[in-house]
Parts: C-alpha cells; structure tokens; sequence
C-alpha cells in the first residue's frame, strides 16, 4: 500500500518536473525567436539606409560619360544648398547659388539658381585639382549641370530619380546666357544633357552664319 502510494507521488513528481522543463524550453525558444526577429529587422533597417552620395560627372575624348561616386560627409542637414556647396568644396569649382531662392521645389521639380560668380559663368579656375580637371568652358557647364542634375535626383527621388526635372537660372527667376558659349540654357525647360549639347551645336552653326554676314 506504502509503496504504491510513494509510486504514484513518485511518477507525478516525474511528470511534473517534465512539464516544467518543457515550459522551460519553449519559453527560451520563442525569446530566442523574438531575439532573432528583432536582429533581422534592425539589420534590414540599417541596409535600407542610404547614405547621402555626391556624383560628379566624368567624360573621355570621344564624350562618353560617367558618374564617380563620393560621400556626403558633413553634420549639417541633407538639403540640395548643402550637397551643392559640398560638390564645389570637393572639386574645387565655384559652385556659389543665388543668396535669395538657391534651390526652389515645386511640382515641376527642382530649380537651381546660380550666382554670378559661380564657375557657370566664369569658367575653370586658375589652379585646378588633377582629378576634376576641366580644359574648356562647356566641359566645366554640362559637367556641372550634369553632377548636380545626377546628385539631386538619386538623393532626393531615389526610387524614381528620372520623375524628378532639374532646372536651372541665375538670380532666382532670369534664365542662363553664356555669352562665351553663345548658349541660352532656358529655364523653362527640364536640363538633360542632350539638350545642353543641342544648343551648342546650334551656336557653332550661328557662328559661321553670322561672319558671313558681317563680311557681306
């Protein structure tokens, strides 16, 4: 009788010491489940984000471009002023905007206002840095168009950066002339490159044009 009772004590003992370890078990299971979930989405969030990229347009002999690729390296806010003013400071080029409007958003896009004295108008500087060496005028103008166009649009429309028109003037609403060039850049029509090539192909056409006439 004694035995039997301490057999059955015995046996409920074992059993319920084994559902406590079970508990154990899926208990740690699933905080080690949770754990792993919530490392998952820590590391996707960090891989989603993107880190502010300067581009800075590159060209051979014939005119084939391409883009090289540099951090945005600062503290200060991502705002297209500020990656503007980082591109001059990196390539040495006057990338000075208009004081009133530099860079204005609207449906349309985005309008970029250069300042007088900015590398737009003046052309390349006296001393240079090899790796962003300019030899012409127009080389410098759509090389700049180009890396700003390029730079705001993969920062600021990422998934689109095609959707998003760049523009650019000068003193917030007058539209570029290159007087050394012979070239009006209008301001409103989006810049692509193609376009900035046309115009200088039809100032080299005009030119010829208008010799002939002053001859004549």
């Amino acid at each position: 009788m004694k035995k039997t009772r301490w057999l059955s004590l015995f046996t409920a003992g074992v059993l319920a010491l084994g559902l406590i370890l079970s508990g154990c078990s899926s208990s740690e299971g699933q905080s080690s489940q949770e754990s792993s979930s919530s490392q998952t989405e820590e590391s996707s969030q960090v891989t989603e984000t993107k880190v502010p990229t300067l581009y800075i347009g590159t060209y051979d002999a014939e005119g084939n471009g391409s883009f090289q690729e540099f951090p945005f390296v600062s503290s200060g806010e991502v705002t297209p002023e500020n990656l503007i003013a980082a591109m001059g400071e990196l390539t040495g080029w006057d990338l000075t905007l208009s004081e009133d409007d530099p860079v204005t958003t609207g449906k349309g896009g985005m309008t970029v206002s250069f300042a007088p004295e900015s590398a737009v108008f003046t052309g390349p500087p006296e001393e240079q840095k090899d790796e962003f060496h300019m030899y012409s005028s127009d080389q410098l103008c759509y090389t700049i168009f180009d890396s700003i166009q390029k730079t705001l649009r993969e920062n600021f429309s990422p998934e689109n950066p095609e959707a998003l028109d760049i523009y650019y003037c000068t003193d917030g609403s007058t539209e570029i002339e290159l007087d050394n060039l012979g070239v009006v850049v209008p301001i409103d029509e989006p810049y692509s490159h193609a376009l900035f090539e046309q115009l200088l192909m039809s100032a080299v056409i005009a030119e010829p044009d208008e010799t002939a006439s002053e001859a004549a």
